[in-house]
């Protein structure tokens, strides 16, 4: 099929925009052509993730996520904005499905995480008919067939229906289908709460020498859902009051907060001040979009002492500035559906253990360079 497509493969298009075919009849029975081959791919990759599945990828021996033993490093890749599903009745949707597989496939290879993050429109559903599920199946196979455990958040798009009477694939619905797979990672959250990717991991020190397990962790992860699809782009009072809830509870009789990072879908409203700070780095070339309102969010990452907080949302960004002791950063654009033509990647964080842990982070791009990197002190 790449080698069908070879001009197709490099579609860089928005997300809904329409067929490129309907208005050439001369080119009609080419384009036929080019879907069948792209639906032929489809069929054979759901065809190949299943078989992998029942040869049996090796799932981590828990769900316990540690440091590694020896480096007491812990890395997470985060994909951003894959946007699955464009054009479904083809030729170019699957083909830039293709290139975003590729993406995972290389970053994966390269960096060999402990964690991938998809941090939202994983999915571009506003464009999916009925089979959102298989989607998402695509999405995920890098990391089965890898056996990288992964976590998700969801995004504005990943439950958008294609119009007002139609349904979708709900984010509950979505949500079970990801935790179905034995390598997600994926907590549900309180079910009273708005949203639905509300929850945290925990990620606990390495194995002693004599393979002593510890029960405190030496970091957490915290995940929020931030709307859009079928809810508002907000995140919510309650939401909040969880997340303060929790983070202090973990805190508890500690002498310092425990180094702690956030993934979150939409920027909050303090990224547009963040972005004018000198200690900035990372590619500026798009906007900021923010939840529709202030809920006082960033202020309980700051109060609780996370350190970093991850977005996605506006595609030509992958920037990183520190704003009241908090690295707001963006993720790299890694699938090949939605705006933009900018270069593919993920932003990659390591964690390292110690007294406070030391943070880094940079960008692995899809032809394997590394750019954008950096400290994220806070």
């Amino acid at each position: 099929i790449q080698r069908a497509l070879p001009g197709l493969l490099g579609n860089r298009g928005r997300a809904c925009p329409a067929s490129p075919t309907r208005d050439r009849p001369a080119e009609l029975a080419t384009a036929r052509q080019l879907h069948a081959a792209a639906t032929m791919w489809r069929h054979a990759l759901f065809l190949g993730l299943f078989l992998t599945l029942a040869a049996g990828v090796p799932s981590p021996p828990s769900r316990r996520l540690q440091f590694r033993k020896g480096s007491d490093v812990f890395k997470v890749v985060q994909f951003a904005d894959l946007h699955f599903g464009e054009n479904e009745e083809g030729p170019w949707g699957p083909a830039q499905d293709i290139n975003s597989t590729r993406v995972m496939d290389n970053v994966l290879r390269a960096e060999q995480p402990d964690l991938v993050v998809f941090s939202g429109d994983q999915l571009t559903g506003n464009n999916i008919a009925d089979n959102a599920t298989a989607y998402w199946a695509q999405v995920v196979a890098p990391c089965v067939r890898l056996g990288i455990r992964w976590a998700i958040v969801f995004g504005n798009h990943d439950d958008m229906a294609r119009s007002p009477t139609q349904s979708t694939t709900t984010r509950r619905e979505l949500l079970a289908f990801d935790q179905s797979f034995p390598l997600s990672m994926t907590g549900s959250g309180p079910a009273e709460l708005h949203g639905v990717s509300n929850y945290h991991l925990s990620v606990f020190p390495a194995e002693t020498e004599g393979g002593q397990e510890g029960s405190t962790p030496a970091a957490i992860l915290y995940f929020l859902d931030s709307g859009g699809g079928s809810y508002p782009e907000v995140v919510y009072e309650d939401q909040v009051r969880w997340f303060s809830g929790l983070s202090a509870k973990l805190n508890a009789r500690r002498p310092a907060p425990l180094l702690s990072l956030a993934y979150v879908h939409i920027p909050m409203p303090q990224y547009e001040l963040a972005r004018y700070a000198k200690a900035c780095f990372g590619m500026a070339a798009d906007g900021v979009t923010p939840t529709l309102n202030d809920t006082g969010l960033f202020d309980a990452f700051a109060e609780a002492g996370v350190r970093a907080v991850f977005v996605g949302h506006d595609h030509g960004n992958d920037w990183v500035c520190p704003y009241r002791g908090v690295a707001l950063s963006f993720g790299r654009h890694t699938g090949y559906g939605g705006y933009g033509t900018w270069a593919r990647g993920a932003r990659v964080v390591q964690m390292e253990a110690g007294a406070r842990g030391a943070l880094r982070t940079w960008v692995r791009m899809e032809d394997g360079s590394v750019v954008d990197g950096g400290n994220l002190l806070g």
